[in-house]
């Protein structure tokens, strides 16, 4: 229990000041960089990973945006896409993107699409963001006539 209160009491400045990661819903702006780092430290948490977000605002509402993700288990992934910010009022930002994730252990590639990012304005410092996302798997070969014997 110790333990646990201990990352606690370290992490929670960085929690209240964190931009949220990759799933929000406002844009970077035109010329700007976005950059967030999240750190599972030492492997603490079973589910974890620790990764690093970059995104570009290429115009004002879109950005070219990436991730490359580390996680414990030999499963490290990265991400490369686009968003487009399609709302900003007051209370709310919403974004779609499009993107791809493919991993460096196996051939796996997802297709992310639709993506639908929010972020919610609760104060002047404080938004809540995630996403809603569909991921897709996409096959990079055709399976029907691949490793298939010769008879």
């Amino acid at each position: 229990m110790a333990k646990r209160t201990k990352l606690f009491l370290l992490f929670l400045p960085i929690v209240l000041m964190a931009s949220g990661g990759y799933d929000h819903g406002t844009s970077a702006g035109k010329g700007n960089w976005d950059i967030s780092l999240t750190w599972n430290p030492f492997n603490y948490f079973a589910q974890g990973q620790s990764y690093v977000v970059l995104g570009y605002g290429l115009t004002k509402r879109l950005d070219i945006h990436g991730y490359y993700s580390a996680t414990h288990n030999g499963g490290d992934n990265y991400y490369g896409g686009l968003s487009y910010q399609f709302l900003n009022t007051r209370f709310l930002d919403l974004s779609t993107a499009v993107g791809m994730r493919a991993y460096t252990d196996n051939s796996n590639l997802h297709l992310f699409l639709p993506q639908l990012l929010y972020t919610v304005k609760l104060s002047g410092r404080i938004r809540v963001g995630g996403s809603l996302v569909d991921i897709r798997s996409v096959p990079l070969f055709d399976k029907s006539t691949r490793d298939k014997k010769d008879k």
